[in-house]
């Protein structure tokens, strides 16, 4: 089931109810019955965690960018929002730099932001039309952007 942009839809009562939810699929897709899956099964189960995996990652970007918005790492004495995911979340400092990154690069991108929001495109698809574009401004645009631009429309509007 598909929230609405107001959360209508989800399911869930809070945050911390739908948090808890997916906490309880990432347990039963670990249990031995997940195990038991044939070669097409892990397949069709390989895809559907993609897409999930790809939405959360939009929706950490989205909360990323917030707390970073709101310098929340001061709160808890650390320098950077880098610094504070690597000590609170368990993430290596590469990781948690790579994470960063990719949240300003879709803030910077807002159509791919929300098209990775949305599951109109993966993720990792929304950083590589990123990278095809460059960040594109108002009047005259370079030879080149032009391509790039139908590019990236062209996949958002075809790839998950």
């Amino acid at each position: 089931m598909r929230a609405t942009a107001d959360g209508a839809g989800a399911g869930f009562g809070s945050v911390l109810e739908a948090l808890r939810a997916g906490r309880a699929m990432v347990d039963y897709l670990s249990a031995p019955a997940a195990r038991e899956l044939d070669g097409p099964a892990c397949g069709e189960a390989l895809v559907a965690i993609g897409a999930i995996a790809s939405g959360l990652a939009a929706v950490r970007d989205g909360l990323l960018r917030r707390f970073d918005a709101d310098s929340g790492h001061d709160a808890d004495g650390y320098a950077s929002t880098a610094a504070w995911l690597a000590a609170r979340t368990g993430l290596g400092r590469k990781d948690a730099k790579a994470a960063v990154r990719q949240m300003r690069l879709l803030a910077r991108h807002p159509l791919l932001g929300d098209a990775a929001a949305a599951g109109t495109v993966t993720t990792s698809r929304a950083r590589e039309m990123a990278g095809w574009t460059g960040r594109i401004k108002d009047g005259p645009r370079p030879s080149g952007s032009t391509t790039r631009c139908r590019r990236a429309e062209y996949f958002s509007g075809h790839l998950v």
